[in-house]
């Protein structure tokens, strides 16, 4: 993980690291880590299915502690879904109360929220982690494909630390941005 201008980004991955976990991938901004949702969860599920994913951004955030030491952060998570209407006669809908894309994704973002919280054992006090669902309100694949609409069906996490000019400016930015607007 590298840590320069102030904000941990993980390493690049190797190619036989890319071809093992196409889920994870790097980005640009203050957009810390995109891990799309078939990496977390199963399709329309909000339990978190696959904890390694989650446990090696835990690693990653470990190894890289002396970070978050000095500074209060706040580490933002924000689920998106795809376009696919959830079915009110599902399981999901009658029996979870989760009826539409934004509850699904809010759910998803709490879900891995919470996994977090949970088992960051070291996590410094002045860390926040905050979570929201969007849904499918910025979805960009309106039709296409299942295939084409996994970009779609994502958890990103954002890092700001809380004394840093450039990351309240990166915030502020964030805040005007329909897709991001849980920012608060």
């Amino acid at each position: 993980m590298n840590t320069g201008n102030g904000r941990c980004y993980p390493d690049q991955p190797s190619t036989q690291e890319k071809e093992d976990a196409p889920q994870a991938e790097e980005t640009e901004s203050s957009e810390l880590l995109r891990l799309y949702n078939e990496s977390l969860f199963g399709d329309g599920v909000y339990k978190i299915e696959n904890s390694k994913v989650l446990d090696d951004v835990i690693e990653k955030f470990e190894e890289n502690a002396a970070s978050f030491t000095d500074y209060p952060a706040t580490l933002y998570l924000i689920a998106h879904t795809d376009n696919n209407k959830i079915i009110q006669t599902s399981d999901l809908c009658a029996k979870e109360k989760i009826c539409t894309n934004e509850q699904l994704s809010a759910k998803r973002a709490l879900s891995a929220a919470d996994y977090i919280q949970t088992n960051w054992k070291n996590r410094p006090e002045n860390v926040k982690i905050i979570s929201r669902g969007v849904g499918a309100q910025c979805a960009k694949v309106k039709t296409g494909s299942q295939e084409d609409k996994k970009t779609d069906r994502k958890v990103v996490f954002y890092l700001f630390y809380d004394n840093s000019e450039s990351d309240q400016a990166d915030l502020q930015k964030l805040q005007s941005d329909p897709c991001t607007t849980f920012l608060d």
